[in-house]
């Protein structure tokens, strides 16, 4: 049964826990921007700059979750006199959509150039691309980490196993963080890093 308030981020602690949670993967979406767009300009790879793009995407997405935190936790006034919550869930959608639509646009773009200059893409140190595809992994999966013992830390006072807290959660920004990071380690580019 989904809960109501709680967890909403009306108290201290579930406030505190999304935003350290945002925060975190704010850091290592940023980290792995600047390496992605480094090496992928020093080797000339148009795969890496596009997933430094992405990555890019992904920290603004963390700005709207951030936003999602900061104006949903506001208290009731005259002119919203049952608070500011629901602003979590326009927030989060936000950064939902801006997930797919950057996502899709910044790989049709590169995918286009790419055509348009094959041979423009492939130098550089191949050993040096999946270095730092496989950092931007290892990143990724502290993010998940965090949104995962954030979800096991709300799930053990009620009894409830991580993915049924994930399911009755009314907090979409954890979602949207676990769900963004096991997208970006699921969706790692094994075959070939430009």
């Amino acid at each position: 049964m989904p809960e109501t308030n709680a967890g909403t981020g009306t108290g201290d602690k579930p406030k505190e826990e999304s935003l350290w949670t945002v925060l975190v993967a704010l850091a290592v979406n940023l980290a792995v921007a600047a390496a992605k767009f480094a090496v992928g300009l020093a080797g000339q790879s148009s795969a890496l700059v596009s997933e430094g793009a992405h990555s890019v995407a992904d920290s603004f997405n963390e700005v709207m979750l951030f936003a999602a935190i900061k104006r949903g936790n506001r208290p009731a006034d005259q002119d919203h006199p049952f608070g500011y919550g629901k602003e979590r869930f326009f927030y989060s959608l936000l950064a939902a959509v801006g997930i797919f639509v950057a996502g899709a646009g910044f790989s049709v773009v590169e995918g286009a150039l790419t055509l348009v200059r094959p041979g423009d893409s492939g130098k550089g140190s191949f050993l040096l691309k999946y270095a730092v595809l496989g950092a931007a992994c290892l990143l990724e999966g502290t993010s998940l980490v965090r949104s995962v013992i954030q979800l096991r830390g709300e799930a053990r006072p009620r009894g409830q196993s991580v993915l049924t807290r994930w399911r009755t959660s009314v907090d979409p920004t954890v979602k949207t963080v676990a769900v963004e990071d096991s997208a970006a380690i699921v969706a790692w580019p094994w075959p070939s890093a430009g």
